[in-house]
């Protein structure tokens, strides 16, 4: 689900925990409405006009865990940045 990326990449060195999730109304509100229109797709009646086959269990776990994976991997980045840059990582290096 690519509305993490909306969330993660808000700013360049400061943690999407750090300026909150709830702190953006419009990209929250993007957000559900594209979660909206998934449920649309994929468990309302406009799946038999797209033909799309309800997802279970196991296939909402794997899309999960794939979209969260990528938001660590930038959160931790972000981190690595802020620590290198911090005076207790430069007084280490010298």
């Amino acid at each position: 689900m690519a509305d993490d990326e909306a969330f993660k990449c808000r700013s360049e060195d400061r943690s999407v925990f750090e300026l909150g999730i709830f702190s953006s109304r419009y990209g929250l509100a993007a957000t559900v409405i594209v979660m909206f229109s998934l449920f649309l797709a994929v468990y309302a009646p406009l799946r038999l006009v797209l033909e799309t086959v309800s997802l279970t269990t196991l296939d909402w776990s794997v899309i999960v865990l794939a979209s969260i994976a990528p938001v660590e991997i930038v959160e931790g980045f972000k981190y690595l940045g802020a620590y290198a840059a911090s005076p207790a990582a430069q007084s280490y290096t010298r």
